[in-house]
């Protein structure tokens, strides 16, 4: 005390060298006290990383979209029409399969025009990942068609090949986006579907 320009290295070197309480009335010892704040801090960097995880997994499949522009950003050519080999990519919950596989596609593909339609349950690639499927496929198809129900409002699968459509439209200037209204919907859209 007597040394005005003793410098203090350390909350620690501060409370041995005076008498004091760290919180009034209590007798907690610095130690203590110092180890209570690392808890502290670490609980919090622990949440914040908790929330991350959280959020990061919830937006998983556009993360991965965002990545896979990323690395083609650079490679990307403006695709012509000789250049799609497929007609339509037909975007629909499970729920509604049934009807897309036994009415829906028989008409497209059988009658004339005789359509060439892609499915992701039929024609998506083995052994690469149903991410990379969805956006290479949506990206060959000259039409995307979505099977608006309220399995499809609910399926993320069915939202996330919405939203890539979506950014097909915007970045391209292609105007690829067709709907058909299957039934009434109960449940609330998102606000990707509310906008189209």
């Amino acid at each position: 005390d007597d040394d005005k320009y003793h410098m203090i290295r350390s909350f620690k070197e501060f409370g041995e060298n005076h008498d004091i309480d760290p919180v009034p009335g209590s007798q907690v010892p610095v130690d203590n006290l110092f180890s209570q704040g690392l808890i502290v801090g670490l609980a919090a960097m622990g949440f914040i990383l908790g929330i991350f995880v959280v959020a990061s997994y919830r937006k998983r499949f556009f993360i991965s979209f965002w990545l896979m522009r990323q690395r083609r950003k650079y490679k990307y050519k403006a695709k012509k029409d000789s250049s799609f080999i497929f007609d339509v990519f037909i975007s629909y919950s499970q729920e509604d399969h049934d009807w897309v596989t036994q009415i829906l596609i028989p008409e497209l593909e059988e009658k004339e025009p005789k359509l060439k339609i892609c499915i992701h349950e039929r024609d998506f690639r083995v052994g690469v990942t149903v991410t990379e499927n969805i956006v290479e496929c949506i990206d060959r198809s000259q039409k995307f068609l979505m099977i608006l129900s309220n399995g499809f409002i609910q399926s993320q699968w069915c939202f996330f090949e919405t939203h890539v459509a979506q950014h097909q439209l915007l970045e391209h200037g292609r105007e690829s986006m067709l709907l058909v209204m299957k039934e009434n919907i109960s449940v609330k859209k998102n606000r990707s579907i509310s906008y189209l």
